[in-house]
């Protein structure tokens, strides 16, 4: 079967069906599922030269939220490291310094053989364009927002979940949440569920006033510290949804004359670079960062297109160190 025929078939043109084969250009979500399906079900390919552009592309786009971030930034060094391995180079762009057009226009110079996020809820028009040019496209440490896209995260309600089934085994109760700016099935989301089910299983409340949604960054958890206290002043320990957001807590209950983990204890989350050098060094739910920056270039590598859609979950483990203790 020639590209002609079948993209007789779609009903489409054969630049329609080029375009989809080659990543070049932009389709509707529409023409895009009504190519795939046929293509599997008649199991058509097209020549090589229709697809080899974006296979013999070495550029890989990593749109990053923000440089404020540990988690983002250790996440980028071990894309860059497993990129370059494979012979491909990678190119950040910085979604909060540009407009969506902007990012955008940034990709069509680029023309990237697939895209990688580093935030699991792209602007919704970023999102969309992004996949309507059918290219390959893999969430890195996140969920898919409900978008058809592929992703390689942890199970972060499991991890939650053990997380404070920690801090409970050391005898605490009163149990703070500093939490992200959660909305349905994300991260954060599912975090809280997961704290939620922990102090459910243990027979102890979580109340709302225990959990504020502050944001991830270090100056959230600076500010949030202290509302979170004037709204629970009994708090023994604190579980914060990243280590940036952590680390904000202890040098602002270090500021209060509060001892970090003799008075309040304090748990993060992500297992980052800065998690160790802190003082004391943070106890964190570890994500295996490395390994999920492997699966994604790897993955990403092999997909055919924004509609070759997978999902990995990745293991974890708690990083005990010096920042939580039993209560006393």
């Amino acid at each position: 079967m020639t590209i002609r025929e079948f993209a007789k078939l779609c009903g489409v043109s054969p630049a329609t069906a080029s375009r989809f084969f080659s990543g070049q250009g932009a389709l509707s979500p529409e023409v895009r599922r009504r190519i795939a399906d046929m293509a599997k079900k008649t199991g058509y390919a097209p020549p090589e030269n229709y697809r080899g552009r974006r296979k013999t592309g070495t550029t890989i786009a990593v749109i990053i939220p923000d440089l404020h971030h540990a988690f983002f930034l250790d996440a980028a060094t071990y894309l860059r490291t497993h990129a370059e391995a494979h012979g491909k180079q990678l190119t950040l762009l910085v979604a909060d310094h540009y407009s969506p057009q902007a990012v955008m226009q940034a990709l069509s110079s680029l023309n990237p053989m697939g895209v990688i996020l580093l935030n699991e809820s792209p602007d919704d028009r970023v999102a969309e364009a992004i996949a309507a040019r059918n290219v390959p496209v893999i969430v890195c440490g996140g969920l898919t927002m409900g978008r058809h896209f592929s992703s390689v995260h942890i199970d972060d309600m499991m991890a939650a979940y053990d997380g404070m089934n920690y801090l409970i085994s050391l005898g605490h109760e009163r149990i703070g949440l500093l939490a992200d700016n959660s909305r349905a099935i994300s991260c954060g989301f599912q975090r809280i569920i997961g704290c939620r089910k922990a102090m459910e299983d243990a027979r102890l409340s979580l109340p709302e006033q225990n959990v504020l949604r502050v944001g991830t960054t270090f100056q959230a958890g600076y500010d949030g510290i202290a509302q979170l206290l004037e709204q629970v002043p009994a708090l023994t320990a604190v579980f914060a949804f990243s280590d940036d957001v952590a680390l904000g807590v202890m040098l602002r209950l270090q500021d209060m004359g509060k001892r970090v983990p003799e008075d309040i204890s304090v748990l993060g989350y992500d297992g980052t670079s800065i998690a160790r050098l802190a003082r004391p060094a943070l106890s964190t739910i570890q994500q295996p960062l490395d390994a999920i920056a492997q699966q994604c270039i790897e993955r990403l590598l092999g997909m055919q297109g924004a509609d070759d859609i997978t999902a990995v979950t990745l293991g974890y483990h708690l990083e005990l160190r010096d920042s939580c203790c039993r209560v006393k």
